[in-house]
């Protein structure tokens, strides 16, 4: 077999290849998500016995919610950024039963994780779907059962949600307290698909996403299914890397009175459902390849947990709030 281009193997490197220092910085970034805690409120004065600050959590727990149509590829992605911090080759096929989604009436995700994980509890992944075809029985039902939790396999509570009722529901609006509603919300779309999304949907999100923003939210938006770009450029012979950007370059035309930034859109490739390694054709059986996926799945963690603890710090104290 005649060897690669020299020009192509180097691309390849540069673009699967991790560096030591991305590894190191990688490494503390999971340690960071392990081990994440809420913000806490220090007391001005020190406790007159032991001279140091009291520090009180400002919520329980994280919340992070993912929003998008059916198939969008939130399950998967959820339990992607599972496998990348917690260092899992796969899952447990009972939990891989939980994880899909086959029909618009289910309950969505439940419980995805089976490892003991983090006993403290202290970041809850919640997973809904929000569309403009809900079925009357959903509409009905009022209940897309946000389940999900992040590093252990305790199912949280079934929780009332709807989409229409997104800023009115009693579990997600100020009535509550300041850990029971979002502190991130993520808008999960099929990048794969053509168009894009349709105009009645892109108004039905457009909606949302500007909702968000005026609750103080700093909503972002991650196109999954990177791996269906990629194979159907290289079927049609194209450049993935270049149908990739003019992707991006679609979206951010689609929602470009929103003022969105590159930086609010993520690309992501999910893990398969089964298998250990990524699922872009070149990264089937590439360590590179999956060290990329972990990375990307890492850093995204890591991102929507900063805009977590903004939100938690921004709100706290001007609404009611949980104080242990």
């Amino acid at each position: 077999m005649a060897a690669k281009p020299k020009e192509e193997v180097d691309e390849e490197s540069d673009y699967y290849s991790i560096t030591d220092q991305e590894r190191e910085i990688m490494k503390k970034r999971r340690d960071y998500i392990l081990h994440y805690k809420p913000p806490v409120w220090t007391s001005p004065s020190p406790d007159p016995v032991s001279g140091i600050p009291t520090t009180i959590p400002k919520v329980l727990h994280a919340n992070i919610v993912f929003f998008g149509p059916i198939g969008s590829g939130k399950s998967s992605l959820i339990g992607s950024l599972c496998r990348a911090v917690n260092q899992l080759s796969s899952f447990p096929e009972r939990v891989l039963q939980t994880l899909r989604v086959n029909h618009p009436d289910s309950h969505g995700t439940q419980n995805w994780l089976e490892t003991p994980g983090n006993p403290s509890k202290t970041i809850i992944y919640q997973d809904t779907r929000g569309d403009t075809d809900m079925s009357n029985q959903e509409r009905m039902k009022h209940d897309f059962s946000l389940r999900g939790i992040y590093k252990d396999e305790a199912p949280m509570g079934d929780v009332p949600f709807y989409s229409k009722h997104w800023w009115t529901s009693q579990r997600f609006f100020w009535e509550r307290s300041l850990s029971d509603v979002p502190h991130t919300v993520v808008f999960v779309f099929d990048g794969s698909s053509e168009p894009f999304l349709d105009q009645e949907s892109l108004s039905f999100f457009k909606t949302i996403f500007e909702d968000c923003t005026k609750y103080g939210y700093e909503p972002i938006i991650v196109i999954t299914h990177l791996d269906l770009i990629c194979r159907t450029a290289q079927r049609e012979g194209k450049n993935w890397e270049i149908e990739v950007h003019h992707k991006k370059d679609k979206v951010l035309q689609a929602f470009e009175d929103l003022h969105l930034t590159r930086k609010s859109i993520y690309f992501v490739t999910n893990f398969n459902r089964g298998g250990d390694r990524g699922s872009i054709p070149l990264w089937q059986s590439s360590d590179r390849g999956f060290d990329k996926v972990n990375k990307t799945m890492i850093d995204l963690s890591r991102d929507l947990l900063s805009i977590a603890n903004r939100f938690i710090d921004r709100h706290y104290g001007h609404k009611r709030c949980c104080l242990i």
